[in-house]
């Protein structure tokens, strides 16, 4: 930004920024800029601000006794658009189309749309009303920070088109995200629009994902960003993500390592701190610190077709994304009070280090059969605790028997994964069966789901006697690229004797394309080269 104003950049510090940007978008990558709920209401540094002079024509900004209410953030003084005024979407959408055309932006991050403010209503301060000082207690002890509504925030009494800020103070931020969401389908048409937005209300999940606001470096606030993550899923909003390593304060690298792990497996993932604590990238740590922060983001690709089908099923059905345990096991009494463990889907735990000095987990396994994900060897059968010493440093992953999950080898990143093979990861339940769902498309087209341009897999595996059946049975819309995605690999876990034959759709697979290890019981099949729009069935047979 060039004076931390909205819609405009530093054409002199960074004058290469839209050819870097270009560069990025060669390599596959996505670009998310970042926008404040206001505008800079001085023009000083520059004689031409259109953001202001528009918005001033076509009166989109908040009021107070009939004149702008002005606060004060990061360019100094600063008018805050009514985003319940009808007007505000052709200025939005106008701000952010010629803009685009300087930085070509894939995505648009809202900051401090509670709205924040660094004074307290507004310069003028707030008329002593029962609006911004109402007749009751609010909050700890009656009072919320310094004692008053406005605190940090604009006056109660500031009028916006549908009424006072009083009745929609903690909706700015919900009708901020419906307008640049609506935005980002008319500027980049055809594409899902992505917005991140600090300030959501219920119902802000079908425009935004969300970020947990600016939390510590600090063991206490790693802990407490799986029960928020949790919440926001039951809220409705999936994609969410805690700061990793923490925004204020500096991590240790203890700290940042455990959490960089815990982080890969929040719905949205991303690192971020303040400019005023020192660097927490991991190659700031050194190089085995990027060695294992690796480790946890290599697992988080290869797992993404199995997210991606979450988010899926969270879209078309309300389903959570990541959820606790007691939502898949509510009988059992012991998943009641468990608050650092969690689940992607029904088949995922997730058991993350979350106190200094620990190498190990106690994990509670709930009813049922548990594999690691890594050996693919059985950990757990039946309900209980389960010391799981981590290895090589990675976080505590276990898929639950009953299951099959939809892989993929990773790459750098998603753009380029998406070119590699896919793979199943079958996890036998105690009857011998599992089940699995692959949803897929070109992973930015808009709404491919009601449009029918995506491709439905369904997998099943059972075991009977001496024999074992894998299957695959899809539904494909108009989705051509879906004939250049293959299965590549498989993992088949509880295989306690070695097959004596494996066919693929009736033709036997040659000794080269599958490995069997007898400690672990697992069959590992390679080299497959199956097109994914082919079905498939798999024979294991036995002596």
């Amino acid at each position: 930004m060039s004076s931390y104003k909205d819609f405009t950049y530093d054409s002199k510090h960074f004058q290469d920024l839209p050819v870097f940007i270009d560069e990025l978008h060669e390599k596959g990558k996505k670009v998310i800029i970042v926008l404040d709920p206001v505008v800079a209401s001085n023009k000083t540094l520059e004689s031409n601000y259109p953001a202001l002079d528009v918005g001033m024509n076509r009166g989109i900004f908040v009021k107070v006794n009939d004149s702008y209410l002005e606060g004060q953030m990061w360019p100094g003084k600063v008018y805050y658009p009514d985003f319940t005024n009808p007007d505000v979407r052709p200025y939005w959408t106008q701000m952010c189309t010629e803009f685009r055309k300087f930085v070509k932006f894939d995505g648009l991050w809202l900051d401090k749309n509670e709205p924040s403010n660094f004074v307290d209503g507004s310069l003028n301060g707030c008329g002593r009303n029962s609006l911004n000082y109402p007749p009751y207690g609010v909050g700890v002890h009656g009072s919320i920070l310094g004692g008053k509504l406005f605190e940090k925030t604009i006056c109660m009494d500031a009028v916006h088109s549908v009424g006072k800020h009083y009745d929609i103070h903690n909706l700015y931020g919900y009708f901020q995200s419906n307008v640049t969401y609506r935005t980002l389908a008319i500027i980049i048409p055809g594409n899902r629009p992505m917005v991140l937005s600090r300030s959501t209300f219920p119902g802000s999940g079908r425009f935004v994902s969300h970020s947990l606001g600016e939390n510590l470096s600090t063991w206490d606030h790693l802990r407490s960003s799986i029960p928020g993550i949790l919440n926001f899923n039951l809220f409705g909003i999936p994609f969410v993500g805690a700061d990793i390593c923490g925004f204020q304060l500096n991590v240790t690298q203890e700290l940042c390592l455990r959490w960089m792990q815990l982080g890969a497996f929040y719905p949205l993932s991303r690192n971020h701190n303040s400019l005023y604590s020192k660097d927490q990238d991991p190659a700031s740590f050194g190089n085995e610190f990027v060695k294992q922060v690796n480790k946890a983001l290599y697992t988080r690709y290869e797992l993404l077709p199995y997210l991606y089908t979450l988010f899926h099923l969270a879209h078309t059905e309300g389903s959570t994304v990541a959820r606790p345990l007691l939502h898949e096991f509510p009988r059992d009494k012991e998943t009641w009070d468990i608050s650092y463990q969690f689940l992607w889907g029904p088949a995922l735990l997730i058991s993350p280090i979350v106190a200094e000095g620990e190498a190990a987990v106690d994990v509670y396994f709930p009813n049922g059969i548990w594999y690691d994900f890594y050996k693919g060897m059985i950990v757990k059968e039946g309900k209980g605790l389960h010391d799981t010493l981590l290895d090589e440093g990675r976080i505590n992953l276990h898929v639950r028997g009953g299951y099959i999950l939809p892989i993929q080898k990773p790459n750098v990143t998603t753009s380029l994964s998406r070119k590699q093979p896919m793979g199943l990861f079958v996890a036998p339940g105690e009857q011998g069966t599992a089940k699995g769902l692959l949803f897929w498309d070109d992973g930015t087209s808009y709404e491919t789901h009601e449009h029918k341009t995506y491709l439905l897999l369904e997998a099943n595996y059972q075991k009977s006697g001496f024999k074992a059946v894998l299957r695959t049975n899809f539904t494909l819309g108009t989705f051509p690229e879906a004939h250049n995605v293959y299965f590549g690999y498989m993992t088949i876990c509880n295989q306690p004797t070695k097959p004596t034959n494996i066919l693929l759709n009736d033709l036997p697979l040659n000794n080269d394309r599958w490995t069997y290890d007898k400690e672990s019981q697992v069959l590992r099949l390679q080299k497959l080269e199956h097109v994914i729009t082919e079905k498939v069935e798999l024979t294991i047979v036995y002596n």
